[in-house]
């Protein structure tokens, strides 16, 4: 088998795009963190099953992906459907390498407009730019999770910024800074 799986460097590059993604998917940040972590604990105990390479991200993200699938769609036939669409962290869930990022205060009418927004968008959409602002994950490892290229993962941000300033009222655009415009954008 080549190459050791190396978990503690899987979680570190891939945790922000799996609760993302996770988040996305309609579980809160509680559970999505967990989902993840169960993700993690699957994969390691699966690591036999695995047919790529442990250094090829594509292959490792689709894998991480495709177990985070099953367990989401576990965790919902369990609860009978009680999953909600995304609700966006309240500061206090942010880690604090990524508050430049998420400048909404909770509970405030902008957050509640970007919510609003969030929920009219395409589900790739909110993916992408949960995986981004919120996971604080780079394009890289997005693309992995996302089984697409890093040129695609900048189209679809580009897309889903210039949608979400579409649906989000003028007045809440300043507040919600780099969700609804991409300034400071920088490739991870």
């Amino acid at each position: 088998m080549g190459v050791i799986m190396d978990l503690d460097l899987l979680i570190q590059r891939f945790r922000g795009p799996l609760v993302g993604l996770l988040a996305s998917w309609g579980n809160d940040r509680q559970r999505a963190v967990e989902l993840a972590q169960d993700t993690f604990a699957e994969a390691w105990t699966c690591r036999a099953n695995f047919r790529g390479s442990f250094e090829d991200l594509a292959s490792v993200g689709s894998w991480l992906r495709g177990i985070a699938r099953n367990l989401h769609r576990r965790a919902r036939r369990s609860s009978k459907g009680s999953l909600h669409l995304t609700r966006l962290p309240s500061l206090e869930d942010v880690p604090s390498q990524h508050l430049a990022s998420a400048k909404l205060a909770p509970e405030t009418e902008a957050h509640v407009e970007l919510e609003r927004a969030m929920q009219r968008l395409k589900p790739e959409w909110r993916e992408v730019l949960t995986m981004r602002y919120v996971g604080g994950s780079g394009l890289a490892e997005i693309a992995a999770v996302m089984e697409i290229s890093v040129r695609a993962v900048e189209g679809l941000l580009h897309r889903a910024r210039k949608e979400l300033q579409s649906v989000l009222p003028v007045a809440a655009r300043p507040a919600c800074g780099d969700y609804a415009t991409g300034h400071k954008e920088i490739a991870r």
